[in-house]
């Protein structure tokens, strides 16, 4: 028997036009459905089930691709977002003696909590931090739910850390036909039949453990159902430091490829790196937590390395308001600036001879001085607006050659990546863990990008990387190529499993806007 809603109390909109967060995919539904309990979403899946629908799970729409898109039915989880107690917590918990115990000691370092599967990295931080607690680690974006998060392997660059479905100890899912399924590992269960049957409110919902099937669900991609809800493995809540370091390119690739010839790993590189700003914590020393290289994608010599320190340091720098660029006003109307100049300075310079292309270039710049006059003005949007104005120029040609505006576009993007990290260039990062880690806001612009993963101790990401430096201002794109170091994932098809075994992974991710 499955227990089905009675009545259901979610929301259902025939014929929806959705949209994706990205703006890169949209359907007409023929159903979307919001249920808003265990119950509601049971009744959901059962009734696809029985007509023979196909059904996507949706949480925020995050991702690039369409994978959340169906032409039939939308199973929209965003109003599943509370923290759930009954299974966890108190002395008539589910867990086993030895997590009651854990669960029941305040110094205790690691802990249980469960959350409904729609909650947004964001709004978990948020809770995590209310209760003295914290994620061990975080991608670089907080508008994902944690069941997307966990579902597409996001992860971040903790040297030592996996990605986030590592963190999972339980999944609560609703399968075909309604049916639901609590999983578990057999290996390292965190529940007991005895104590967990009387808490699910179905009485028919299978309990699983088993290893094999556990990892495979982990980074499914919906295909073992709707995700309900997770429990996950949390730390008690920390601090971060953070520096960055610019640092020619070729040098680092160079120091890298030593690096995994010797097996020594970044060793080589992060002595070289110039040394945090004075007021880094004294106590954020030695090997950093976490590292990240960025590279300038239309430039071949500009390169940031950021690294990461767990710190006691009370201080709050750099983590306030917007943590981003590409958020902030300010920047937007420099770097509009800055192109508009270049305009102008072309234009006089071909007035006489090319009278119409100069008034175009005129033209251009008028436009961009416009838009930085918008109060609602975004750094996202001012600099695809000054890129584009330059690129639309680049075809002018003067006296047999083309006008000199090639060079402001690796320029641009060099401007917007000092605004980025000027914080952590100047006075360093100090906050709380996920504030350092995955910002106070998403959603103020939108792009494109890819991801692929390699093996940290293989040379293909770094060649790969040598080609992208080279091929990458033959093409009209523009941002960074991020590479963020992890551990590997036990999850069947996370893109972390590491085949063959080895200690850490790099992930490439070019970033096209």
């Amino acid at each position: 028997m499955i227990c089905r809603a009675n009545p259901y109390t979610g929301r259902t909109t025939p014929n929806k036009v959705w949209t994706n967060w990205a703006a890169t995919v949209s359907r007409t539904l023929q159903r979307h459905d919001e249920p808003c309990t265990l119950a509601d979403l049971v009744e959901v899946v059962a009734l696809g089930s029985s007509a023979g629908q196909e059904l996507h799970a949706l949480g925020s729409g995050w991702a690039f691709e369409d994978a959340a898109a169906s032409q039939h039915r939308m199973v929209d989880l965003n109003e599943l977002s509370d923290r759930l107690t009954d299974v966890v917590h108190g002395q008539s918990s589910a867990c086993t003696d030895d997590w009651r115990a854990r669960q029941a000691n305040p110094g205790s370092e690691r802990r249980l909590q469960h959350f409904q599967a729609g909650v947004t990295i964001a709004g978990l931080n948020t809770a995590l931090d209310a209760l003295g607690l914290a994620m061990p680690t975080l991608g670089g974006a907080n508008g994902q739910t944690l069941a997307g998060a966990i579902s597409t392997s996001t992860h971040g660059a903790d040297l030592d850390l996996p990605p986030l479905p590592d963190l999972v100890r339980a999944i609560h899912l609703v399968t075909h036909g309604g049916q639901e399924l609590w999983l578990e590992r057999r290996s390292d269960p965190i529940t007991r039949d005895d104590r967990l049957r009387p808490i699910l409110s179905c009485p028919d919902v299978e309990i699983l453990r088993d290893d094999g099937v556990f990892d495979a669900a982990l980074v499914s991609v919906g295909r073992f159902g709707v995700i309900y809800s997770v429990v996950i493995e949390v730390r008690r809540r920390f601090r971060l430091a953070e520096a960055v370091s610019p640092a020619p390119s070729l040098q680092v690739l160079d120091l890298l490829q030593v690096g995994v010839q010797s097996g020594l790993f970044l060793d080589l590189l992060l002595p070289v790196l110039t040394p945090p700003p004075p007021t880094h914590p004294a106590d954020a020393t030695g090997p950093p937590r976490a590292v990240e290289l960025i590279f300038n994608s239309q430039k071949t010599d500009s390169c940031y390395v950021r690294r990461r320190w767990i710190t006691s340091d009370a201080a709050v720098r750099g983590t306030a308001g917007t943590d981003s660029f590409l958020c902030d006003r300010s920047s937007a109307v420099r770097i509009l600036e800055v192109a508009a100049t270049a305009l102008d300075a072309q234009a006089l310079l071909i007035g006489t001879i090319l009278p119409a292309d100069a008034a175009a270039l005129r033209q251009r710049a008028l436009a961009l001085r416009a838009q930085a006059a918008d109060p609602d003005l975004i750094g996202g949007d001012a600099l695809a607006s000054a890129l584009n104005a330059v690129w639309a120029s680049l075809s002018i040609t003067f006296l047999g050659h083309r006008i000199d505006l090639a060079g402001q576009i690796p320029r641009l993007v060099d401007m917007a990546l000092a605004e980025y990290f000027k914080d952590g260039l100047v006075v360093g990062r100090v906050g709380p863990s996920y504030l350092v880690m995955s910002g106070t806001q998403s959603g103020c612009y939108k792009a494109s990008s890819i991801e692929m993963v390699f093996p940290a101790d293989s040379l293909n990401y770094l060649a790969l990387l040598r080609q992208l430096l080279v091929l990458g201002p033959t093409f009209r794109q523009a941002g960074y190529i991020s590479v963020r170091y992890s551990a590997a994932s036990n999850a069947t098809l996370s893109m972390h499993t590491s085949t063959p075994p080895g200690p850490s992974r790099s992930n490439v991710r070019p970033f096209a806007g």
